[in-house]
C-alpha cells in the first residue's frame, strides 16, 4: 500500500519533528489500486537515546462512507423541513434556540434571525398569548419531565405587528437511548377558530 498523495509527507514528517505525537487522515492506494482513507497516528519516543517514529494505519472506509451517508440524510431533511407549508421548528435544549422554517417566519411575520436568537422559551413567550403561554408551559413540563411524549393544542399567537390569530400547536421529545433530549419539533397551522377575518400573509 502506498501514499495516494506523497506531498503530504514533508510537512506531516516536519509535523512529527516538534510535536511528540501526530494524528491525520490519508488516502493510500492499495496494491489492486483501491483508494483506501486511513486514519494514521504516528508518536515519537526516545529509546536507547535515539528518536523513534512509531506510526499506526486505521482503515475509515466504513466511518467516511457513514459520514456521506449522514450528510445526504441532512441535506435531505433541510430540504424538506424548508419548504413544507406547515410552520415547524426544533431545538436540542428550551434553554437554546430553535431553528425555523420559512413558513413559521412568514406565520408570524419575524425574520428567521429574529426568531432564532432567543432561547427557544423566551421566543415561545414572545409570540404566545399570556394565558395560552401559561397553559402550554404545564404540558411542556410534563413531556420534559418523561411524563407524556407530546402535546397538542390550540393557542393564541401574536404576530410582530402585534396582529392575533388562532393556531394548532403539536409538540414531541425525540430522545435518544440513554433518555436525552435529541430534538423538539412543534408544528403550527391556522385553526378556524376565532379567525373571524381572513390574515394577509
Amino acid at each position: 500500500m502506498s501514499a495516494a498523495d506523497k506531498t503530504d509527507a514533508p510537512t506531516e514528517t516536519e509535523t512529527l519533528k516538534s510535536d511528540s505525537r501526530l494524528v491525520f487522515e490519508k488516502m493510500l492506494v492499495s496494491k489492486s489500486g483501491d483508494m483506501i482513507p486511513v486514519e494514521i497516528q504516528a508518536r515519537k519516543f526516545n529509546f536507547n537515546g535515539k528518536a523513534v517514529a512509531f506510526s499506526i494505519a486505521r482503515d475509515i472506509d466504513q466511518r467516511k462512507q457513514s459520514e456521506q451517508h449522514l450528510r445526504q440524510s441532512e441535506v435531505q431533511f433541510r430540504a424538506f423541513f424548508d419548504n413544507i407549508a406547515i410552520g415547524a421548528a426544533f431545538t436540542t435544549s428550551p434553554n437554546k434556540p430553535f431553528t425555523a422554517n420559512r413558513t413559521l417566519c412568514k406565520l408570524l411575520g419575524y425574520t428567521k434571525e429574529e426568531l432564532e436568537s432567543k432561547p427557544t422559551l423566551e421566543s415561545v413567550k414572545q409570540f404566545s398569548h399570556p394565558d395560552d403561554y401559561a397553559a402550554e408551559m404545564k404540558l411542556f413540563e410534563r413531556m420534559a419531565s418523561g411524563e407524556t411524549t407530546s402535546y397538542r393544542m390550540e393557542k393564541r399567537y401574536i404576530r410582530k405587528n402585534s396582529e392575533q390569530f388562532w393556531g394548532d400547536i403539536t409538540t414531541s421529545y425525540v430522545r435518544y437511548e440513554k433518555g436525552n433530549l435529541a430534538l423538539a419539533v412543534t408544528t403550527y397551522r391556522i385553526s378556524l377558530r376565532g379567525n373571524r377575518q381572513k390574515l394577509n400573509f
